[in-house]
């Protein structure tokens, strides 16, 4: 429940943002000549949108946020629901940086406003699998809040069952067939699991199949394709999301069986995990033999507090 999977998707509310409401905090548009401010009444979050003419508001609209979307890791996204139709509201709160601005998507000319239709693609990879109206793009059945067991795990019906029935397999040394242990799965079976939700780019469906037909254990090629650009100059470059593409640039993947979960335990958040333990993942493949740190221990400990990840690996 602390891991960012977990928190990816919930109710909107004051206790749940991690956005800051406080009276400098308008977004302008100078495209379309508009004002966001977000504030809030009670636990509930509202944005506002208005435009001004000689001092005067000329045009307002408030939209009640219903959802957010984003652990808070990086960023706060919000999402509104019109007669049960879900729609991104125009404005982000980007953690790292604490401040509000136009969301992703939505700058450079592109504010469609509130009319940015949340559709299945978005939803099944942020949050936990919901039930769609199939008559619509938008309208949703059901929805879950926040990614659950069963998108990494499989299906867990099988599993409650043998364990009710008092049906115990001794994990040390079988493997226990009525659920999914990714850490069982072959390197590409692994990676396909990452990178269903954590490879950012263009899907494009194999023919006859949904978003809703990956499962785990299988391979990603066999539902969907991915396609990431690459720009002469730029072949390094990377996307936020695309968490496996970055891993697969990297000499570590390319030289080893290493897989996302190598470094990453899934079940405890990065802000809970200290610098130590990511260092001892790096230390027990580079430590071996003359592979060892270049620069002296005084030094790294004065220059970045001994964290082999802000020498290594560039970031976002």
């Amino acid at each position: 429940m602390k891991t960012g999977m977990g928190q990816s998707f919930d109710f909107a509310s004051r206790t749940r943002s991690a956005a800051s409401f406080g009276q400098n905090n308008s977004v302008y548009d100078s495209t379309l000549d508009l004002h966001y401010k977000p504030f809030l009444k009670g636990d509930s979050i509202f944005i506002k949108e208005y435009r001004l003419l000689g001092g005067d508001t000329v045009h307002k609209r408030i939209e009640k946020v219903d959802y957010i979307i984003g652990s808070g890791h990086h960023t706060n996204s919000h999402m509104c629901s019109f007669n049960g139709y879900l729609y991104q509201a125009p404005i982000t709160f980007y953690t790292q940086d604490g401040r509000w601005d136009l969301a992703p998507g939505f700058d450079n000319d592109n504010n469609s406003r509130f009319s940015r239709t949340i559709e299945l693609e978005c939803m099944s990879c942020h949050n936990g699998y919901p039930e769609i109206n199939e008559e619509a793009f938008n309208n949703y059945e059901t929805i879950a809040r926040g990614i659950d067991c069963e998108r990494c795990h499989g299906a867990g019906e099988l599993h409650v069952k043998e364990k009710l029935a008092g049906k115990f397999i001794d994990t040390a040394k079988f493997i226990d067939y009525s659920i999914v242990n990714p850490a069982k799965l072959d390197k590409q079976a692994q990676m396909s699991l990452c990178q269903r939700c954590h490879l950012q780019g263009v899907s494009v469906l194999k023919e006859g199949k949904t978003f809703f037909d990956f499962k785990p254990s299988m391979n990603l090629s066999d539902i969907m394709e991915v396609f990431i650009p690459r720009y002469e100059g730029e072949r390094e470059n990377f996307i936020m999301a695309s968490h496996a593409d970055r891993l697969k640039q990297s000499n570590c993947y390319k030289s080893s069986e290493m897989t996302c979960i190598s470094c990453h335990n899934p079940h405890k958040s990065v802000r809970l995990t200290g610098t130590n333990v990511f260092n001892a993942k790096c230390g027990k493949c580079h430590n071996s033999g003359n592979e060892t740190c270049s620069l002296e221990i005084n030094v790294r400990i004065t220059t970045n507090d001994n964290n082999c990840v802000d020498c290594h690996m560039p970031s976002s």
